[in-house]
């Protein structure tokens, strides 16, 4: 009875070291995976950069999930279509013709156009240089942002189906934040 004792007890004794073998592999994957996420080498996806010699602005994308389309016949700017076909970029510059100022450009794109389809505006603010308006148009999230610098307007737009926001939503952020208007050329 002894001996069986004996061989039950280092039974429990080897299953206590399974066990805290165990506990130490998880907590040392853990450690590892902390480690390879904060060392950088598990990077978001490498960014491309648009830069518009004309009217002097870039933006950067992710290829991955954004195609070009080729710059425009004039120069303006460019649209990026998503690699699923569901989203559009479109970045552009044009001349202030009409003098308008950033504050008029605004209000005039708060407005709705008679005939055309119901526009919700989610958020809207306009700051010293630029505006940001955006919403949901016939079931797509829309976001743009506008800047005037010198006698140009610098514009990014962003579209996307409504029901694809957590998808498109993070990377909007960090599309606008990239968009850079630069002095005039």
């Amino acid at each position: 009875m002894t001996r069986w004792l004996g061989l039950q007890q280092i039974n429990l004794q080897g299953g206590l070291m399974k066990n805290k073998f165990k506990s130490s592999l998880f907590i040392f994957s853990v450690l590892i995976g902390v480690l390879y996420f904060q060392s950088g080498i598990a990077k978001e996806p490498a960014l491309k950069t648009y830069t518009n010699p004309r009217f002097a602005y870039s933006v950067s994308y992710e290829p991955n999930l954004f195609l070009p389309q080729g710059e425009s016949a004039n120069g303006d700017g460019q649209e990026f279509l998503s690699t699923d076909g569901k989203a559009t970029l479109k970045v552009y510059g044009g001349l202030n013709s009409l003098s308008e100022t950033l504050e008029q450009r605004y209000k005039k794109e708060m407005q709705f156009e008679p005939g055309s389809a119901k526009k919700e505006i989610t958020y809207h603010r306009l700051k010293k240089n630029f505006f940001v308006i955006s919403g949901i148009e016939n079931g797509r999230t829309f976001y743009k942002k506008t800047f005037l610098v010198g006698d140009v307007f610098k514009t990014i737009v962003l579209e996307y189906p409504t029901q694809s926001r957590s998808t498109y939503d993070p990377v909007t952020e960090k599309i606008v934040r990239s968009f850079q208007p630069h002095s005039e050329p």
